[in-house]
């Protein structure tokens, strides 16, 4: 589902004010009693890993059966929606997904490999319970990622963990954007070159307080990742955008995180090294549009 904030009203979502959703009526999955020849998935296993997606060459969407099972991402022939193929940990087949979907079955992969946490199990059921209450429907899995990951925004922030904070953004980045919301992508990338810039450490591990030679930040440590220029770049190519676009976009992020978190470097400074990296070959004219893939293939 695409997320219905302006500019400022994700500043605000990100530093304080909860983002508030469009209703939506709830995607199930296929339940077609005209299906019921094909094999359907076996109740879940266990509380993390759910029989999510169609083991049958139906889209998920519309219920079209192909004659012949996607084996990677595909169009619907009927209903024109991006198809995705992933293995699901339940069982590990290959199974029919739809973009909110396929979010799910990335956070399962997780549990499963250890990165998602039981820390982050337990923020994650509990953000998807409070949605539920709030919206007063099941929320989708967009709606919660959403909310989980600037709530884990906030937990690094509050350990002074700000290397994790700064990844954390560009898991934001990554979801907005394949969910087609290519100005919130512009901004986490933005946002992120100017945690690099400020050289972000991580003080969990010493209690959230800095210690003789570690800093929250340290200028010292300051870079600019060349994936995150480089996607700025394509960014401002689709969308458009004029430099003086770009920089207002940037000043307003970063003053705002400059006063929420306290960091060193100037936003003036900032935004100097990173127009000078992303605007060096200044062939930046928006006339070429290279729309990006939902999810990698």
């Amino acid at each position: 589902m695409r997320s219905i904030i302006n500019f400022m009203g994700l500043l605000e979502w990100l530093f304080g004010k909860k983002n508030q959703t469009e209703k939506q009526p709830l995607q199930t999955q296929n339940n077609d009693p005209a299906l019921s020849s094909f094999h359907r998935p076996d109740p879940p296993a266990s509380k993390e890993f759910t029989a999510i997606g169609n083991i049958d060459p139906i889209c998920p969407y519309c219920n079209h059966i192909f004659e012949k099972k996607p084996g990677r991402k595909k169009e619907c022939p009927q209903c024109k929606n991006a198809i995705f193929v992933r293995t699901r940990p339940l069982d590990n087949k290959s199974v029919l997904l739809t973009n909110d979907q396929i979010i799910e079955v990335e956070r399962q992969k997780k549990i499963r490999s250890g990165e998602f946490d039981s820390r982050k199990q337990s923020a994650y059921s509990a953000i998807r319970r409070d949605a539920r209450v709030k919206l007063g429907r099941e929320p989708t899995n967009y709606e919660v990622m959403s909310a989980f990951l600037t709530e884990d925004c906030r937990y690094f922030a509050s350990r002074n963990d700000w290397g994790f904070y700064t990844n954390t953004l560009g898991e934001q980045e990554i979801l907005t954007e394949n969910f087609g919301n290519k100005d919130e992508a512009l901004f986490y990338c933005l946002m992120i070159c100017y945690l690099d810039l400020n050289g972000q450490n991580n003080l969990g591990g010493l209690g959230g307080r800095p210690s003789p030679g570690i800093k929250r930040f340290d200028p010292k440590l300051a870079f600019l990742a060349p994936y995150f220029t480089k996607r700025i770049r394509e960014l401002i190519e689709e969308l458009n955008l004029s430099q003086k676009d770009v920089k207002t976009r940037f000043i307003e992020g970063a003053k705002k995180m400059k006063e929420t978190i306290h960091t060193p470097v100037s936003v003036n400074t900032a935004w100097e090294k990173i127009s000078s990296e992303v605007y060096k070959d200044d062939n930046l004219d928006g006339e070429d549009d290279q729309s990006g893939e939902y999810w990698q293939q």
